[in-house]
């Protein structure tokens, strides 16, 4: 009789303990949410503008993006690049004007069924502080990337991955000019935490 009061206790404690996201999770989805309550907040703020216009139609857009935003779940955050250790989020896509001329992340090497190496563009920011100065050349990083299915990916060629990435260490890997080590990144199930909360 103890013993199984004990496994149902354990077991009761298991299960709470798999609802609760980790601490970097938890604040990764605090931030989505945060950014969610910010973008629907100056939608509002849109729309009051607007309310003392005559532009129905702007108005009624503008009210719809609201609607939809309340709607909708919070958008992923991307991930802070170059990142560091814990850094959670998505690949943001390279988008006009940003300098990247299209490029997000690159396949460097599919290296198995699980694991590859990629570029990753970005834009770093200004070194200066004057508005006026010309923006930075884009630069890349490079990452070792495991726990995705790699059938689609291609060597040289454009990747775009809408999983949920953490940096969880570094991969160390030998090289014909000896050991190179690489930011670790590992796809996280970002769904089933939302699902708990």
């Amino acid at each position: 009789m103890l013993t199984s009061l004990l496994l149902s206790a354990v077991v009761v404690a298991a299960a709470t303990n798999a609802d609760t996201p980790p601490e970097a999770i938890q604040k990764y989805l605090s931030e989505c949410a945060a950014a969610k309550a910010a973008a629907i907040e100056s939608q509002q703020a849109t729309i009051g503008v607007l309310a003392k216009g005559s532009q129905p139609q702007l108005l009624k857009e503008a009210t719809q993006k609201l609607k939809q935003l309340q709607e909708s779940p919070a958008a992923l955050l991307p991930l802070p690049v170059p990142p560091a250790k814990g850094a959670i989020g998505v690949f943001a896509p390279a988008t006009p004007g940003d300098g990247r001329g299209g490029r997000s992340v690159d396949v460097l090497e599919v290296v198995d069924e699980d694991d590859a190496i990629l570029r990753v563009w970005y834009a770093p920011p200004p070194s200066s502080a004057d508005k006026d100065a010309p923006l930075e050349d884009p630069t890349f990083v490079d990452l070792w990337v495991h726990g995705v299915n790699t059938a689609g990916l291609k060597a040289n060629q454009p990747a775009r991955l809408s999983q949920v990435f953490q940096v969880t260490g570094t991969k160390t890997f030998d090289t014909t000019c000896g050991g190179r080590s690489m930011i670790l990144l590992e796809p996280v199930d970002i769904e089933s935490y939302r699902q708990a909360k």
